[in-house]
């Protein structure tokens, strides 16, 4: 079964999957997303973190990914990582 958070992203950039970068079939070498250079966290990471939400406390999920407990809030919370 597919995540709707995916779905809807591949529906927004006209793409099918992703490979393990990032990037979305037919859109050459370029990702179709390109969060900001200094970004830790990629776009499917991004996605499981939301995920999460209401699974897991923000500790656990920033322990996983190896992020700060305020990383974690800001995603859930819209604050960052908005256009995805």
């Amino acid at each position: 079964m597919r995540n709707h958070s995916y779905d809807t992203l591949a529906r927004a950039v006209g793409a099918r999957e992703p490979d393990p970068r990032g990037r979305l079939e037919g859109q050459g070498e370029e990702p179709a997303f390109k969060p900001h250079g200094n970004a830790r966290l990629t776009l499917l990471e991004v996605l499981r973190i939301r995920e999460q939400r209401g699974r897991r406390s923000q500790r656990a999920t920033a322990r996983s990914f190896g992020v700060g407990c305020t990383t974690i809030r800001d995603i859930w919370d819209g604050k960052t990582w908005k256009k995805v």
